[in-house]
This record gives C-alpha cells, structure tokens and sequence, in this order.
C-alpha cells in the first residue's frame, strides 16, 4: 500500500525527487535518476558526471576538486572493471590518497563515495 504521503519523506532527502509507480527519481539537469531510499543508484548505467554532482550535493559537499576526482576515477574504474565496489584498503591503493585524506574528503567514508560513483547497493 502506498499513501499519498510517500512521497513526503523522500522529498525531504532529496528535494528534487518524486515517486513515480516504479520506485523514489531524483532530477536534475534534465535526467531522472531511479534510486533506492538510500540515494544509490538503482540502475548504475545511468552514472553520468550529473549523478556526480547530485550525490555531492546529497553528501553536503562542496565542489569535486582534482583529489576527488582522483579518489572517484580509481573507484569508478575498479568498479567497471570487477563488477563490484572497491574495499577501502583499494581506494588507498590505486588513488595512491592517504586513509585520512579520504576522510577527510568524504567524511561519509566508502558510502558516499559508492554512492557518487553509481554503484546500487547490490554492487556492494
């Protein structure tokens, strides 16, 4: 059963999002994004450098500079590579950061960063 007020929790998550009968979109830039209630991605084939950018924003954080882009190429790169998210100790390796830097840069951990490189929960 779904009420007419489902959609209220998500939008508070997510402010650009909407239930539709086939699960929680978040839009931006013209794109619908299908998540889950988590904010990953249900579809990693709809990864763009826009989902990007929205999951930077859900995180609360500012612009991706280049050590982001480092940390997320790596990552995003294994991940179409194997099939499946990296394990931290990964990360450190092929982005060559530092464990404390990555906290520091996503202070959500690996969460945020499987989230930002479009992997569903199910990849994880």
């Amino acid at each position: 059963y779904q009420s007419e007020y489902d959609h209220v929790e998500a939008a508070m998550f997510f402010p650009n999002s909407a239930r539709k009968d086939d699960g929680l979109f978040i839009e931006s830039g013209g794109m619908a994004y299908r998540v889950d209630e988590d904010g990953f991605l249900i579809d990693p084939s709809q990864y763009d450098e826009g989902w990007e950018k929205v999951a930077m924003e859900m995180e609360g954080m500012g612009a991706i500079t280049p050590c982001h882009r480092k940390i997320l190429d790596s990552a995003r790169r294994f991940f179409e590579e194997k099939g499946t998210v990296p394990k931290l100790s990964s990360i450190i390796e092929l982005s060559g950061m530092p464990f404390r830097r990555i906290l520091i840069l996503f202070p959500s951990g690996t969460e945020s960063i499987y989230r930002m490189i479009g992997a569903s929960r199910s990849k994880g």
